[in-house]
């Protein structure tokens, strides 16, 4: 049974105009039927139609929902717009923690993200993926903003000069709370100035012995980083 988003109110359920008028229209649902949802609060749904015009709804059933996003956060150099909406989408449905833009010396200057449509995104990847709690996207930053944003903290950087080592030449001992970054350049790399200072306050690491598209790389290392994180866990 296809599956929505809601925001539940003090058990007042809200649909989305889009979703009202697919389940009244489209799948053409009627009263006493069932809806299944997940709400902002982290839980299941199992609703009944009480009302069409307008469409309402009582809950019969609710379970809370105890998946949390892994805590990462992707730091991703700003992209073709297609390429990054692929990111978001990705990493989303693989339920890392959030995704924060970076304007990199090399970045294209005419990249201007649709924070609206990246969110309707979000959305429609948490209906296919049933993820409860949607992955957060920040504000662009700028290169030094990045700087300060990591200091302290693990942070793999994705770099083609690393030739040798990779997530599992580290020791990282995770424990519970803490957070691990990732970076992810722009497609015309980084500067070499952007590398000397990143070097200092991250753990450079190698993908694959080919050279990978931002958006395929940034897919690749929130894979390798979640079944680290569960291998350190057990």
């Amino acid at each position: 049974m296809q599956k929505f988003r809601v925001i539940n109110k003090n058990n007042k359920i809200i649909f989305d105009k889009n979703d009202e008028y697919h389940i009244t229209k489209v799948l053409r649902k009627k009263i006493n039927d069932t809806i299944e949802c997940y709400d902002n609060n982290g839980s299941f749904l199992i609703t009944q139609i009480s009302s069409i015009n307008p469409l309402r709804v009582t809950i019969k059933q609710e379970t809370k929902i105890e998946i949390e996003p892994y805590p990462i956060t992707a730091y991703i150099g700003l992209i073709k717009k297609n390429n990054f909406e692929l990111i978001v989408e990705k990493l989303n449905e693989l339920n890392i923690s959030k995704i924060v833009p970076v304007v990199f010396s090399r970045s294209q200057n005419n990249i201007y993200l649709d924070y609206k449509r990246l969110n309707r995104i979000v959305v429609e990847s948490c209906k296919q993926s049933n993820r409860v709690n949607p992955l957060i996207i920040e504000n662009q930053i700028k290169f030094d903003e990045l700087l300060e944003k990591i200091k302290g903290s693990t942070t793999f950087l994705c770099s083609e000069k690393e030739t040798s080592k990779n997530i599992n030449n580290y020791d990282l001992k995770i424990k519970n709370g803490d957070i691990i970054n990732f970076i992810i350049g722009c497609e015309g790399g980084f500067t070499i100035d952007e590398l000397n200072q990143l070097n200092s306050l991250t753990l450079p690491i190698t993908l694959t012995k080919t050279i990978l598209r931002s958006e395929t790389a940034a897919i690749y290392t929130a894979s390798i980083l979640i079944e680290r994180l569960k291998y350190e866990r057990n």
